[in-house]
């Protein structure tokens, strides 16, 4: 009895040690395009469905429409076998996978995401059956729900599949009525199969998951914000009011069934449930085994109880519970849509982005020229207010993005001729502006960066953040330690990120930039923010803080 208990303590224990070594294979460049590719390519399979919608979601926002396509079209691939025979996704439906190491395919309102952008795609090549199939299967991602309550109950993806059925000649007044019925903001208007000028609108922030319960098994989500409440689009003549139809962070938090969801479930019971079993077969075999004799029948029952004990303490820390966190971090928080008749060529748009009161927010007002396609086709605007970080010399911060069919025409401050375009076909981007390069100004104003040891980006976060400390050290490898008390100045919860740029003894970056963390700090709340360089040329550095993106 001895020697079989301890053979099957050994055997459960050579069963369950294994080892992972993980690591970057891979080298940041800073363009979100260039790492979302590398990182999908190169990084954890498991994590490449997740890469490819980050990516694709920034290459919409940058008019980079055959690379939003190329990422979505792989990604909604996976998405659409993951529940046959991939075999991350049958390690996952285990009591020992954790839900990291599965294959990403994101939370339901992540998924229909995907499906409303690709969507958008096909309208914007003309293809309006492939993006009313997309919309639809969207609806059928939503009405992935464990109780069914809030199934398929997108106002925006019900009020597309209506226009375009209407648009291929069929009734699409019945999905018309679901999305009027389904509105839990504003209600879509009636169809205006004349128009042929579609804009999709985005803005604000989408919501961030968390993990709570004992053994962090519950998904949870931290409410999206925006500090954008409608948009306002003037042309010809013509005001399109755009005011939230859907809401993520309320599709985020009203979803919560997804294929695995229930052994998530069992998995935290059976966490339990074996862990008061071990504990109660080590106590109970240890008070067998020492209150009898050698060689009793109460021994030996009180060895093999405190076996099974043993195994049943191993089996439970082998369950892995643990919520999968992983998301789409650079979604909006709402989804609207505004249609035009505009007759064909050039046109004068202007774009306001209105605060709660209603009122234009100055930083984001812009004025773009666009030329309207041939009504016989869509001409389709894909109007964004996320700010994107890039490498491209026609993307500037603050600027909004503004995305046309057959034109992929990026939004710039004013209607000007130009000098210089990147053309193929009928697509081209605006790059230049008249009469070649500028001389650079205000060289010498504004750069407290290279000064500053921490810096604060925008004006929000001036108004909410301080740094009453920071301490640094050079470890033993010679690589840089900094750490910064980050504290939060307001009566409110805030959502920041912070970077820490190293830098060599001349002050010039050393390449191995610390990429921007999240960090939340609830009300009055300080916490420390720690950072190493990657290499041992840094001398000094600069920590920069700026609003959530």
């Amino acid at each position: 009895m001895k020697t079989l208990a301890s053979s099957c303590v050994v055997g459960v224990l050579l069963a369950g040690c294994a080892t992972t070594q993980t690591g970057e294979s891979w080298q940041r460049t800073g363009d979100p395009i260039l790492d979302g590719r590398a990182a999908s390519e190169h990084g954890p399979k498991r994590d490449r469905v997740l890469w490819e919608y980050r990516t694709a979601a920034t290459a919409m926002r940058r008019g980079q429409f055959s690379d939003a396509k190329q990422l979505l079209d792989d990604a909604l691939l996976t998405l659409g076998g993951i529940y046959g025979p991939d075999k991350e996704a049958r390690k996952a439906r285990g009591y020992f996978a954790s839900e990291s190491k599965k294959t990403f395919i994101g939370e339901p309102y992540e998924r229909v995401m995907a499906y409303y952008y690709r969507g958008i795609l096909y309208w914007i090549d003309g293809e309006l059956d492939n993006a009313r199939a997309c919309f639809r299967s969207g609806e059928i991602m939503d009405s992935d729900s464990e109780n069914k309550t809030y199934s398929s109950d997108y106002a925006l993806l019900d009020y597309l599949d209506g226009l375009t059925t209407a648009k291929l000649g069929s009734d699409g007044s019945g999905a018309l009525e679901r999305a009027q019925a389904e509105a839990r903001m504003a209600k879509p208007p009636e169809y205006d199969l004349q128009a042929n000028v579609m804009f999709f609108v985005e803005f604000g922030n989408g919501p961030a998951k968390y993990a709570t319960g004992q053994y962090g098994e519950e998904l949870r989500f931290r409410p999206g914000y925006s500090a954008v409440h409608s948009i306002q689009i003037k042309v010809d003549g013509q005001t399109v009011r755009a005011e939230p139809y859907d809401d993520l962070t309320f599709q985020a938090t009203t979803r919560g069934g997804r294929v695995m969801d229930h052994i998530l479930a069992n998995k935290a019971v059976f966490k339990t449930a074996t862990d008061i079993a071990g504990n109660v077969g080590i106590i109970g075999g240890a008070m067998l085994a020492g209150h009898q004799g050698h060689h009793s029948a109460a021994d030996e029952v009180g060895i093999g109880l405190l076996a099974a004990g043993v195994i049943s303490k191993i089996f439970s820390a082998a369950t892995t519970p643990a919520a999968d966190t992983r998301a789409w971090d650079n979604l909006p928080q709402f989804l609207s849509f505004g249609a035009a008749r505009l007759p064909a060529g050039p046109q004068t748009v202007a774009v306001e982005f209105l605060d709660a009161n209603g009122s234009p927010m100055a930083n984001l007002t812009r004025t773009v020229a666009i030329t309207v396609a041939d009504p016989a086709r869509d001409t389709v605007i894909f109007v964004s207010d996320k700010n994107q970080e890039t490498v491209s010399a026609i993307m500037k911060r603050n600027e909004l993005v503004l995305l046309l069919a057959g034109l992929g025409l990026l939004g710039t401050t004013g209607c000007m001729e130009v000098s210089e375009k990147a053309q193929s076909g009928t697509r081209y981007v605006i790059t230049g502006h008249p009469g070649g390069a500028y001389q650079p100004r205000n060289v010498n104003k504004y750069d407290l960066e290279n000064s500053a040891r921490f810096v604060l980006l925008d004006k929000g976060v001036e108004r909410s953040v301080t740094c009453p400390n920071i301490e640094e050290r050079i470890n033993d490898d010679g690589r840089m330690e900094v750490i910064a008390n980050v504290r939060n100045r307001l009566n409110r919860r805030i959502e920041v990120q912070v970077n820490c740029v190293f830098k060599d003894e001349k002050g010039f970056p050393t390449n191995d930039e610390a990429p921007f963390k999240t960090l939340f700090l609830d009300e009055n709340a300080q916490e420390g923010v720690r950072f190493i360089s990657m290499n041992n040329q840094a001398r000094t550095y600069t920590i920069r803080v700026r609003e959530a993106r």
